[in-house]
């Protein structure tokens, strides 16, 4: 029974697996068309690390309408932990 060949198959895919995240590049996606209950338009951005699974950075608000009463907006500033 020759093993050589299998621990190479399974060295090789570890590597793949270990480096192929690191390779992700973050990801910026815009609000296009959204709404909030088909007439609070939602508009802005956030920036996503699928390397990570990380939130990297994000900025959009959301119109007036009947859910919220007045235009709201955030950004990193608002965020906490």
């Amino acid at each position: 029974m020759n093993h050589r060949g299998s621990i190479g198959r399974t060295m090789f895919c570890g590597l793949v697996i270990t480096v192929a995240p690191a390779l992700a590049a973050p990801i910026t996606w815009t609000f296009t068309d959204a709404f909030v209950d088909g007439s609070q338009e939602v508009t802005g951005s956030f920036v996503f690390d699928s390397g990570t699974s990380t939130v990297l950075d994000f900025n959009f608000s959301v119109a007036a309408g009947f859910f919220v009463g007045t235009p709201l907006s955030f950004d990193p500033s608002d965020a906490s932990n």
